[in-house]
């Protein structure tokens, strides 16, 4: 039987990811941040929205020939940045990877005090 996210298009298909673990890690987190978004758990929608891009890249650029040991070590605004300098990314898919990276920083007191920014519903969807 057909599920209700089905057939609304939502259910992501991960096959691309040439990683196994990366595969895995990203069906685990995509899972949960669709629960957490039904569950109105905006900060963990953004942390989770994070992740998922943080190894999408790592398998992009893994694949691309860039050192497994420094996509490892690497931020997520670094990640974003290898990307568009190996030509993995366009501008478009950078501004959202960065729009995405910026409400995953809202996960630190420090920045949602100094922002004077919490993480929300808006930001969640957008995430």
């Amino acid at each position: 039987m057909e599920t209700r996210a089905r057939r609304k298009g939502i259910v992501a298909n991960f096959t691309f990811i040439i990683v196994p673990e990366l595969r895995q890690c990203l069906e685990s987190d995509y899972k949960e941040l669709r629960a957490c978004l039904k569950a109105e758990a905006w900060k963990a929608v953004h942390v989770l929205a994070g992740s998922i891009v943080e190894a999408v890249l790592i398998d992009a650029l893994g694949s691309a020939g860039v050192d497994p040991k420094r996509l490892e070590s690497e931020s997520l605004a670094g990640l974003i940045s290898l990307a568009k300098d190996n030509s993995i990314v366009d501008d478009e898919a950078v501004d959202l990877s960065t729009v995405i990276r910026k409400y995953r920083n809202l996960i630190h007191p420090g920045r949602t005090k100094r922002l004077a920014k919490t993480p929300d519903r808006s930001g969640a969807i957008v995430a």
